[in-house]
């Protein structure tokens, strides 16, 4: 049972956009989310981690992102920033709550 709490938890609290306001690539609004798929980065923005996250940069690797207009993006961007003000405790929980 610990190990669920802490899982929950730890989800929710790295889940908050509030948080990604300290990273030098910005993910705590819509511009900033788009920008961040199409180019994704680690959290201090240093490296691409486009091989290993679904991107436009990386759309040889992941086909269904070949096909995404910037409108499509902002959707998804949009999404992201407020799932979880609508779901808090499933957003981030993956197949646990399904």
């Amino acid at each position: 049972m610990s190990y669920w709490w802490n899982y929950k938890n730890k989800s929710k609290r790295w889940l908050r956009s509030r948080r990604f306001k300290f990273s030098n690539s910005r993910r705590d609004n819509i511009s900033a989310l788009v920008d961040f798929l199409k180019n994704p980065t680690t959290y201090d923005g240093l490296e691409s981690i486009a091989e290993i996250h679904p991107s436009i940069k990386s759309a040889d690797i992941y086909p269904r992102m070949r096909s995404l207009t910037d409108d499509d993006l902002y959707a998804i961007a949009g999404h992201i920033m407020l799932q979880p003000k609508i779901v808090a405790e499933k957003w981030g929980g993956g197949k646990i709550y399904f």
